[in-house]
């Protein structure tokens, strides 16, 4: 079901049922089993929509009866729970240096997973074939192994907008039309296919798997080559105007020498290795990459530490100015840079967004999977609707 806004689109009997489904399912998926009156309670719908619901997820492999619960004067009420092995799903994280791609369960489980180099940047025809390879090899792996494949999500390393259908304008040849690669995906497997940019996918990864859930209003902050951000807002990703909301790295901050700059050139891959270059001993080799900066950090040389704290600082003041703005309730600060430099990065970070006590900055939980797993995510954000439970149903 498609992410609904008032429209006359959300208001047609298929969405609004649903809309319904997945406010169950979230319950149900909540880890706890309940009754079919507990869900009418929970969610304001009628008892004969609930059972019908019910008996439609239970048909499909999504839900089971659980047993009996305690009797209130009448006959025990039937449980219910959710079965997350149900179904399969498979997410693909097309990186500049990694494309990772896993199948999962209904609660992002990855259940296998593979990994190659990147060939993002060789082509599309490249990009292409090792997107489809991979999917065909998770596909043969699910085969009598585990659940249907319910779609696949796609996480790429580009800047998608909704205008052009989310398609990847990743190649300087002015010949090249614009690759489509979820509408090459679906062709060929004939399933639902999401796609969204790298950092919005870690976004609602994090927000509906891992440190922000249970948050309803999130800034994810990411930090790879460049810097990138997206925004959860009352529970939903927002995109802006055309799908190109999140480039936090073209934030105009102080460069090393107090000079004007964008945040990517500080932040950014190729910023803290030249930063690190110049703060390096006379006579010692400089660090080529930012693990190699990170790793000196680690051992305690002084020059790396530095230069993570400062790029920290410089990465918390613009944080503190993106909250301020959005009144995010948490920032969750996740990517490889940030796991390689820990606390030398993330605490100067956090201080300097924090000068009055919040929000509540953390680290992100999904690790080398954000992406893979955030491609999940894309998928099933609307196949289930997360308590808390001041969410209104939509009557039927």
């Amino acid at each position: 079901m498609p992410e609904t806004d008032g429209t006359n689109e959300a208001r047609r009997p298929d969405s609004v049922r649903a809309h319904n489904t997945a406010l169950v399912l979230g319950l149900l998926r909540d880890g706890s089993q309940i009754s079919r009156a507990d869900l009418a309670r929970e969610t304001g719908l009628s008892l004969p929509t609930i059972m019908d619901i019910v008996d439609q997820l239970c048909d499909r492999g999504l839900a089971r009866m659980a047993g009996n619960g305690a009797p209130t004067g009448g006959r025990p009420p039937r449980l219910y729970e959710f079965i997350p092995g149900g179904r399969t799903a498979i997410g693909v994280s097309v990186g500049t240096v990694t494309t990772t791609a896993a199948v999962t369960d209904l609660n992002a489980a990855v259940l296998h997973e593979l990994r190659e180099p990147s060939r993002l940047h060789e082509g599309p025809d490249a990009c292409v074939e090792q997107v489809l390879r991979l999917i065909d090899a998770l596909l043969d792996h699910c085969v009598d192994r585990h659940g249907d494949v319910l779609g696949i999500g796609l996480a790429v390393a580009a800047h998608l907008r909704d205008s052009d259908g989310r398609s990847l304008h990743l190649w300087d040849d002015a010949r090249r039309q614009p690759l489509d690669l979820r509408a090459l995906v679906a062709e060929r497997h004939k399933v639902t296919v999401e796609i969204d940019n790298y950092a919005k996918a870690v976004a609602v990864g994090e927000h509906r798997f891992g440190s922000a859930r249970g948050h309803r209003h999130v800034l994810c902050v990411v930090l790879q080559d460049g810097v990138g951000a997206a925004l959860i807002t009352d529970g939903t990703l927002y995109r802006g105007w055309d799908g190109g909301a999140g480039q936090f790295g073209a934030s105009v901050v102080r460069g090393p020498a107090g000079e004007h700059t964008n945040l990517d050139a500080v932040a950014g891959a190729f910023g803290i290795v030249a930063r690190a270059a110049a703060a390096i001993p006379s006579g010692r080799p400089p660090p080529r990459t930012v693990a190699a900066v990170c790793a000196a950090a680690r051992a305690g040389e002084a020059f790396a530490v530095q230069v993570l704290r400062e790029v920290g600082e410089v990465l918390g003041e613009a944080i503190h100015n993106a909250r301020v703005l959005l009144d995010s309730e948490v920032v969750v600060l996740t990517g490889p840079t940030v796991v390689a430099a820990g606390d030398h990065l993330v605490g100067p970070a956090a201080r300097a967004a924090a000068t009055d006590g919040k929000p509540r900055m953390t680290t992100g939980s999904l690790g080398e999977r954000a992406g893979a797993i955030g491609a999940v995510a894309l998928l099933l954000r609307n196949s289930f609707i997360d308590p808390p439970r001041h969410l209104p149903a939509r009557r039927t």
